[in-house]
């Protein structure tokens, strides 16, 4: 439910943002108008190029994310059948960095995909399934308007995955035990938009490429940052 609460956060604001942007052009062209004599008395109203607003391009990073996650769950887990909890979890991340220009930035980031357990059951045995780790990662920036971004996402992943499942109680072997940690290359891609100079909105899909019993993972998120 939090998750959810703050999906529609995220939104708002970018939607808040936005409006205050274009109200905020809109008061740059209005506001066109010139003395033609020393005495201030005599004005004269008239149309002139307005520059665009340039955020700045350069500063710490700080941001988060939250999105959809999509990743084939291990055989033999616990949710490998559950369709909503398996295939389409809400996982987050969170980041800090540096941006050097207004082309490149670095980031290192934390990612939270899955985890669930499950261990009250008198019948069933306890299980687990727990999908996190963090990345570096380099962001390509391309401007397209003043206030418009797409961008490049290459890194790598460092995935931790906990999965454990025993059937039963009575069971003395689980369907599925695995504990691994692996780096794992990734690509993301999206498009930002940059306001008020020092906060900005993106949209954005990255994948991981899985190897061995760590299977590929999508993230297709939303997130808001800060740039001091």
């Amino acid at each position: 439910m939090k998750k959810i609460i703050f999906i529609v956060l995220l939104l708002a604001m970018c939607q808040v943002s936005w409006a205050a942007a274009g109200n905020k052009t809109t008061t740059a062209n209005n506001n066109n108008v010139i003395p033609t004599s020393t005495s201030g008395t005599d004005y004269l109203a008239f149309e002139r190029n307005v520059p665009p607003v340039v955020p700045k391009r350069s500063g710490i990073l700080l941001g988060a994310r939250l999105g959809i996650v999509s990743q084939v769950a291990p055989k033999g887990s616990s949710v490998e059948h559950e369709i909503v909890s398996s295939i389409f979890p809400i996982g987050t991340q969170i980041y800090a960095g540096y941006q050097f220009n207004r082309n490149i930035a670095v980031t290192v980031g934390y990612y939270s995909f899955y985890n669930n357990s499950e261990n009250t059951n008198t019948d069933m045995g306890p299980d687990h399934y727990r999908l996190n780790g963090g990345d570096l990662a380099v962001k390509l920036m391309q401007p397209i308007l003043s206030h418009f971004n797409v961008f490049l996402r290459p890194g790598v992943a460092v995935i931790h995955e906990d999965v454990y499942n025993l059937q039963l109680v009575t069971d003395t072997k689980p369907l599925v035990d695995i504990n691994v940690t692996k780096a794992l290359p990734e690509l993301g891609a999206g498009v930002s938009f940059e306001m008020f100079n020092h906060f900005g909105c993106d949209l954005m899909y990255n994948y991981i490429l899985g190897s061995g019993d760590i299977n590929s993972i999508s993230f297709f998120a939303l997130g808001i940052y800060a740039r001091a």
